[in-house]
């Protein structure tokens, strides 16, 4: 009986999987949608609840709830110091998270907005 329960929720999960990964788009976009930050933080067990405070949100989190985990700003672009320009500590000053990083779309590169710069924006 045992046994039988858990080929069951074996199986269940893998259906409700290969179902979500079909309703993805193929391809670059596919790929781009499963990285999501979303996602991350979900495999690391931080819940909806870590940053929204409203159920259901009505808007994004505000930048102190990011840099509440992530260790403020200074520490967040001493993570970053090796990447030229370093994009946490550039011209603009301290920008909000949210002009790069979204949690539940793909993240972009705001300084590639008016620089030729090619950044990878988690």
């Amino acid at each position: 009986m045992h046994g039988q329960l858990v080929t069951w929720i074996l199986a269940a999960a893998l259906g409700w999987f290969l179902w979500g990964m079909a309703l993805l788009p193929p391809g670059p976009a596919r790929a781009a949608q499963a990285a999501l930050l979303g996602e991350k933080h979900r495999t690391v067990a931080v819940p909806c609840t870590g940053c929204h405070t409203e159920t259901p949100p009505k808007a994004p989190p505000q930048g102190a709830t990011c840099l509440g985990c992530h260790g403020g700003h200074d520490k967040v672009a001493a993570r970053t110091g090796k990447l030229e320009p370093n994009p946490h500590a550039s011209h603009p000053g301290r920008i909000g998270c949210d002009m790069c990083h979204h949690v539940h779309k793909p993240s972009e590169n705001y300084c590639g907005s008016c620089h030729d710069i090619d950044l990878t924006v988690p």
